[in-house]
């Protein structure tokens, strides 16, 4: 599926932009559930063209960013002067030097282990990833933040699980 989309660049064009529509419907939950301002870098993996971490961005004037999807997903792309735009495989290695790592409807997509690949390589090459994993874990047990799979109301959820 991703090389077809590789070498077929107006319907990966299509892909990025049902993605791009599809983070809208969550943008404004997460920024409400979750305070993104305590992180000095976020990285988005498998961030497609950008509008989660364009969102991100404008919320969290202090924030910097990193862009990171495969190489003809994010040419081109330019979020502005405190954003970084990477391209690679997230099965390879992922942007050292964030605080915090999202992945946006990443790990639904695929089997799990592959999904366990892609986490164990942002846990292998992301500095961040222990410290970010420790304050999740902090912040669930004082209730300060959601956690995976439990919502009161899943409509209002930003955070889910699908398998």
């Amino acid at each position: 599926m991703w090389e077809y989309r590789a070498q077929h660049p107006e319907e990966g064009a299509i892909f990025d932009a049902a993605m791009a529509s599809s983070s809208r419907l969550v943008i404004d939950s997460l920024l409400a559930a979750y305070d993104f301002g305590r992180f000095g870098t976020t990285v988005d993996v498998g961030g497609g063209n950008g509008a989660l971490l364009a969102a991100l961005l404008a919320e969290y004037p202090n924030l910097r960013g990193v862009l990171f999807d495969q190489p003809q997903v994010v040419q081109g792309v330019d979020l502005g002067p405190r954003c970084e735009v990477v391209g690679g495989s997230f099965f390879e290695a992922v942007p050292d030097g964030g605080d915090a790592y999202v992945l946006k409807w990443i790990i639904h997509v695929w089997e799990d282990e592959q999904s366990t690949a892609i986490l164990r390589t942002i846990r292998r090459t992301g500095s961040g990833w222990r410290r970010s994993a420790e304050a999740a874990k902090e912040e669930q047990e004082r209730g300060w933040a959601p956690s995976p799979g439990r919502a009161q109301n899943p409509r209002d959820q930003p955070f889910f699980r699908e398998k």
